[in-house]
């Protein structure tokens, strides 16, 4: 008996051995997570994919670290050059490139070739122009997981004042809903957030409207039609020269020109996704998207902000990571249902669920923005290393606020712009 008994205990050491031993051997790795959405309900369901990642993974095991956005770059960047880096993390538009070019970065050619060689169906669900838009040298730096569009939003009640019956496509006629909307009613006919970083933005979406943008088209140096850019500018001008555009434009940051539109004396905003107006019930069904303007019909577009995730070089476990990394891709779709995500789905199919509904601002973003829509980075084809400089010290911002302060020289504005945003080239290929 004490001998079965002795045995038994031998027995349940070696299971219990065993068992450990299974556990201590699973892969371990960390996952930076931005919060993409209210922390109260983000964070915990995020929290819950990595659950549910690690169950289906026994041989992997992640660790879900939730990182503010409060000074991320610097959080990033410390971690980056101490050593420390996470094995996989999301992050803002031009970070997994950023870091591509300090070597840091896995390649994720692989996730992309195993998707073609599957056929999988997943290549033809990715809104058109973001898949491999984060290339660097041939390394495919990060794979798009959400995007943040840019618009212009009208309150109904304006144009219904004003007479407004047709959709504005061209400046021209975006131009003619201003004259009527000042002349007809109280509201301001146009604004945006002059005072911060979105002026910068701002300049994204004008340049844009005109098949323009900061680079030429090979994303190798500054704008070449600075024609294009002083076009820009001047319908920029006309909006103020005529009063179309808020008194104190050129001083407002986000939350100022949220609150001119959510408390009704703006009838169009230029903005991001209006994340805030769910504080203002009685507004959402006055509020919709307006259709893409442009110098012309043709020309007329929004832009799209897409987010990736990503693998640093530092992991000593890249294919693990790759197999994660892929896995939050395919399957992050509870972080919109059940996450109140801010940003928008990269994959069309998640965008036509049912959970989109009844939600109304996201559903004109699917249905009106999203029909014509270019990347930040146009007419380039793939994310320049300049461009994180350029928006990173703002440089448009300075013909932007000129202009809203009364300034018309307008060639001589594009002149610098083109001086600075070449400079930032010039930087960047030292």
């Amino acid at each position: 008996m004490k001998l079965r008994k002795t045995l038994s205990i031998l027995l349940a050491l070696v299971m219990i051995l065993g068992i450990s031993g299974s556990a201590m051997a699973a892969t371990e790795l960390v996952f930076w997570d931005m919060v993409w959405g209210g922390a109260d309900a983000y964070i915990p369901t995020a929290e819950k994919l990595v659950e549910q990642f690690n169950e289906e993974h026994p041989d992997i095991h992640v660790t879900y670290q939730s990182t503010a956005w409060q000074n991320f770059y610097q959080t990033f960047l410390t971690a980056v050059t101490a050593g420390v880096a996470p094995d996989v993390s999301t992050g803002a538009f031009p970070q997994a490139v950023q870091y591509a070019q300090m070597g840091e970065i896995t390649d994720l050619s692989s996730i992309l070739e195993e998707w073609q060689a599957n056929n999988d169906p997943i290549l033809d669900d990715f809104v058109p122009g973001i898949l491999e838009m984060e290339r660097y040298e041939g390394v495919l730096a990060g794979i798009p997981w959400n995007m943040d569009p840019r618009q212009i939003w009208y309150n109904k009640d304006a144009f219904d004042q004003a007479g407004i019956t047709e959709m504005p496509t061209t400046w021209d006629e975006f131009l003619e809903c201003c004259r009527l909307i000042k002349e007809n009613t109280d509201f301001i006919p146009f604004n945006f957030a002059g005072g911060d970083h979105m002026a910068t933005q701002f300049s994204i979406a004008l340049f844009a409207m005109n098949d323009a943008g900061w680079s030429n088209s090979e994303g190798t140096g500054a704008f070449e039609d600075k024609q294009k850019i002083v076009e820009s500018f001047e319908f920029l001008g006309e909006l103020v020269k005529n009063g179309y555009v808020s008194e104190g434009i050129a001083g407002y940051i986000g939350a100022d020109a949220d609150l001119m539109f959510y408390s009704e004396k703006v009838a169009m905003y230029w903005s991001s996704p209006l994340n805030g107006i769910g504080e203002y019930p009685e507004l959402i069904e006055k509020v919709f998207a307006l259709p893409a303007i442009g110098k012309t019909a043709e020309s007329a577009k929004n832009y799209v902000w897409p987010n990736y995730v990503m693998s640093f070089s530092q992991t000593e476990h890249p294919e693990e990571s790759k197999i994660f990394l892929k896995w939050w891709v395919e399957n992050c779709q509870p972080l919109y249902y059940v996450g109140e995500l801010n940003s928008m789905p990269a994959l069309n199919s998640t965008m036509q669920n049912e959970f989109y509904a009844d939600k109304k601002i996201a559903k004109e973003i699917r249905d009106v923005v999203l029909e014509k829509t270019t990347t930040p980075v146009s007419p380039a084809p793939t994310l320049y290393l300049a461009f994180s400089q350029i928006e990173g010290e703002t440089i448009p911002n300075a013909p932007i606020q000129a202009i809203l302060t009364g300034a018309t020289n307008y060639d001589e504005l594009a002149e610098k712009l083109l001086a600075d945003i070449q400079d930032a080239f010039d930087d960047n290929a030292e």
